[in-house]
Order: structure tokens, then sequence, then C-alpha cells
């Protein structure tokens, strides 16, 4: 039985390790942490919304990027670059790259790959709908201060295949979401989205894990490859021990660019630093995704009942130490989209966690161009790779 190495406990790494494991692989899962999805795959968004996966890198960044920029309250800002980054030859090539797909055709392309792969991890995941997601959004709706946003938004997303969207207006909107504020006047309902706990649905896959197949590692961290014939012999440790394995899988996330370097490749990726807040409700009375895509501000339903709220995109930012003035900013953005006391913002969990931002916003999963038995599994994206 091949030996698998799976160097990362998330979402990525799990569901990695849980599928090999079912194909007759024996598989570690060694995370630096204490347990399985205690980072990027801990407190997120629980957006699982294919009607979301419209590239980043898109002309539209542009004007918000502006916006952000001189905005009065820094606070709110949607989008923070770190200066830092401009001494960084490697996030000067990840810019020209997020520039080079903005082009027309590479956002068409980028839009179709990342939509299909949002459809089919959504599919799989439903298909271990016992392991703890708990599907709890209807749909999505996102929302639109004109109708000419609305319907381009919406013809985008009539792009792709199996989407279903319709335009609401205000009065549609307030049926649907009750508890929705005023300042809303045109809406575009995703009817293939939901909501999920992907902490809950990580630490439930791994306890499904066959113990004979799957072994845990925690506390474990990946600092070094003993490389010969370009082929990967051994995964040097913190302390310096070494694991032997026959392949070999790095799902890291922002760690996965200096493992890349080692084995001579290069992974375009920069980490995004994202707020997100955990916030019980007075009534569960919200069943829909609610998102404002172009302010780049989200909330979904959990139970509880609850929302998750998510915001903010501060590029180049590794730190996930949370600002308290940034998660206030984030509860008074969503008391300005809803209705006064439908939010418990006393009890309010702030969060904040960094992701593996990529220029053309697709996640990376494959082989190594330069080592022979090394994969790669590094995506903010909930992705259950097939390894053959």
């Amino acid at each position: 039985m091949e030996h698998v190495l799976v160097i990362g406990g998330g979402i990525a790494g799990v569901s990695t390790a849980y599928l090999l494991s079912k194909q007759g692989f024996r598989v570690t899962v060694v995370d630096k942490c204490m347990d399985v999805g205690c980072e990027t795959s801990f407190l997120n968004g629980g957006l699982l919304c294919p009607s979301l996966s419209y590239p980043w890198s898109n002309t539209s960044a542009i004007p918000v990027a502006l916006q952000s920029a001189f905005a009065n309250d820094k606070n709110r800002q949607a989008i923070r670059l770190n200066p830092a980054l401009i001494s960084s030859a490697l996030a000067w090539r990840w810019m020209g790259s997020f520039a080079w797909n903005m082009a027309p055709w590479k956002v068409a392309s980028n839009h179709v790959a990342s939509y299909n792969l949002c459809e089919y991890s959504l599919k799989c995941m439903k298909e271990e709908k016992d392991q703890g997601v708990l599907f709890t959004a209807l749909g999505s709706l996102q929302v639109f201060g004109i109708e000419a946003s609305a319907l381009a938004r919406k013809s985008v997303m009539d792009r792709m295949k199996n989407s279903k969207t319709e335009i609401l207006n205000w009065l549609e909107i307030k049926q649907l979401v009750p508890v929705i504020e005023t300042k809303v006047q045109y809406g575009v309902l995703s009817h293939g989205d939901t909501s999920g706990d992907v902490f809950k649905f990580t630490t439930s896959l791994k306890r499904l894990c066959d113990p004979d197949k799957v072994r845990f590692l925690p506390n474990t961290s990946i600092e070094g490859l003993e490389i010969k014939n370009k082929t990967i012999l051994h995964a040097v440790t913190s302390t310096g021990s070494k694991m032997h394995a026959d392949k070999y899988v790095v799902a890291t996330g922002n760690g996965a660019p200096p493992l890349a370097v080692l084995a001579g490749d290069v992974l375009l990726s920069l980490p995004v630093k994202g707020y997100s807040v955990h916030v019980p409700v007075s009534e569960a009375s919200l069943m829909y995704n609610v998102c404002d895509d172009i302010g780049k501000f989200y909330c979904s339903p959990v139970p509880g009942p609850a929302v998750r709220l998510s915001a903010f995109a501060e590029i180049g930012y590794s730190d996930t130490t949370p600002h308290p003035d940034r998660g206030t900013a984030l509860i008074e953005m969503a008391n300005d989209r809803f209705e006064p006391g439908f939010l418990l913002k006393e009890q309010a969990v702030v969060h904040a966690c960094c992701r593996p931002q990529t220029p053309d916003d697709l996640p990376v999963i494959g082989p190594s161009a330069n080592i022979k038995n090394l994969w790669y599994v590094t995506t903010s994206t909930s992705s259950f790779p097939n390894m053959n």
C-alpha cells in the first residue's frame, strides 16, 4: 500500500486524505496546529456559492481599489495593500499576472473554471452531507442600488451552465428577506447556493477517516525537503526529524509557496487577511445569503440562529490578529443592511484569518513541475482532488 504524506490539516488536506484513503492509499496528515481546521478553515464566512465564483481579477477591481484608497473611514476599506509588497519581486510578478488576468477572455475562462470547480465541490460536500456541514441557506441574494448593476451581474451569471437566477425588486426582496434594510433596491437571487460550517465539516471528516489508513500528527511543522534525482526522499520537520512517504501533497495554504521554492516551483500566491464575525440573531428569519459583491460584504445564515459576516481583503498581510476597529466596522456595515435589533452585536465573536490568493482566483491543484512524487492542493476553495 503506497504511503502519502499530506502537509496541511485544513479542509483541503483532510478531504485529500479522506479520499486518498478510500482509493487504497495509506495517509499521514501533518499540521503545525493542535488539531485540524484551526486556521483558514476555522471561523470563515461559510459561503458555499457557485454564484460568487466571478474572478476578483476583473476590471471592476480597479474602482473598488480606488474607492478603498480614498475612503474617509479607513476601517471600512474593502481592499488594503501591504506597503511592504513594493520591495517584493514575487508580489510584482503576482500583480502583473493579476493585471493580465483582467483581460476579458481571461476573465471569461477563469470564471468558467471557477464555477465548474465550485459546483463540483458543492456536489461532493452534499454527498458527504452527514459530515457536519448543515446546509442552511436556500440560496444567495446579491444586492444592488441600481437596476443596471443587477442586470449586468445576472447576465454574467447566466452564462454558466446550470445557473438559475432571477431579478427581484424591492418588494420581492422584502418578502424574501424581511429583516433587510430599505436602501437595497434590486437583487439577483441565485438558487444553487447555500451556506455551511467548514470547520465542522473538516473535523467531522477527520473522525470518519479509517484510523488504520489515516494517521494525524498535530503540532508538526515541515520546514525542509530532502530531494534526490527529482524525487523527495524525506520531509524534514522543525525538530529535525525526517518523514518518508512514497508521495507528498502540499495542502498548507499560505505555507505552500515556501515549500514550493524548495522543490524548484513557483506558486504565485499571496496571503490575504480577511475578517469574519459570528453574530447571534434575534430571530431565525434569514434563510438566504445576503451579498454585496461590489462592496465585498457577505452575510450567511448558520445554525444558532446566527449569521456569519465576512468582508475586507488585506493583500499581503499575514498577521491573523483581529483589529478591534475592523471588527466593529464590519458589524456596523451589517447594521446598515439589516433592521435594528436583528443582530445581537453584543454577543459577536470577531475572527481574522489569511487565505491564499492567486492572481487568476483559481486554486493550485496538480503535480509539481520539477518533482516526480509531489502534488499541490493549495486553495481557499473547498476542493476534492482525485489523485490518480
